[in-house]
């Protein structure tokens, strides 16, 4: 992929801001095929690339690799994933960093060789005892501990407040075409899709306690009050991010 290895290798064992992630997703039914799904991009790319397998996932890391890098490598895999229902997306930057985040703590298996695809089953997510399954699921997302400052007045103006309020959910980043919501449960792939309208973005979320959901809502009133110039992002004294 036109990458030096050595730096690749170094850098696989820690991605940064600067790394991208391409998410293959599987409908239910074609789990059976994720093992020969991750077979073919094994064959594609380097041993030094991370691979992982969770479930309907197939992710593939790439440190050091910019946004337009990343969906030039998607562009390649895609005729790889012929006759396979899936979906395909490529992700940078911080919203990387929490997917892959999310992936590995619900368990994401590397995978470094075509026979290991193979004969490896796909990691399935964790059984929940039966204290969590009273839980919401969201607590499968990545886990957002706390603001240093307010959301800026131009990430806010991304999102509707009235949605925001309905949904009890903030926008806390931006990047590309991709929104990042922090919420204290799941949205429903009903809402997601709902925001993706209002939005014209992909929506990816994050979890936080409800006590920042509703610090950074009462500021966000408190600049749409304003109407006399424009309020300079304050920063939070304290958001109690609670207990996970």
């Amino acid at each position: 992929m036109g990458l030096d290895e050595d730096k690749t290798q170094h850098a696989g064992l820690a991605p940064d801001l600067h790394s991208s992630l391409i998410l293959i997703e599987v409908s239910d039914e074609s789990i059976p095929l994720l093992p020969l799904v991750a077979g073919r991009i094994r064959r594609q790319v380097r041993s030094s690339d991370s691979l992982l397998l969770l479930e309907k996932n197939c992710a593939l890391v790439l440190p050091a690799v910019p946004f337009s890098g990343a969906q030039a490598i998607a562009q390649r895999l895609a005729p790889l994933l012929a006759g396979i229902p899936c979906e395909l997306r490529a992700y940078h930057g911080t919203t990387a960093l929490l997917l892959l985040q999310r992936l590995r703590e619900a368990g994401a298996r590397s995978v470094s060789s075509v026979e290991e695809c193979a004969e490896s089953p796909v990691p399935q997510k964790k059984a929940r005892s039966h204290v969590e399954a009273g839980s919401t699921t969201s607590h499968a997302l990545p886990y957002l501990a706390s603001l240093t400052t307010y959301p800026p007045p131009r990430l806010l103006h991304l999102f509707p407040y009235e949605l925001a309020c309905r949904y009890q959910c903030i926008p806390v980043g931006a990047e590309r075409r991709i929104l990042t919501l922090a919420t204290c449960r799941r949205l429903s792939r009903e809402v997601i899709g709902q925001l993706r309208v209002a939005t014209s973005r992909e929506i990816f979320q994050v979890r936080c306690e409800i006590t920042m959901i509703d610090e950074v809502l009462h500021y966000w009133r408190r600049l749409q009050e304003k109407a006399d110039g424009p309020a300079i992002p304050g920063k939070i004294e304290e958001v109690a991010p609670g207990s996970r």
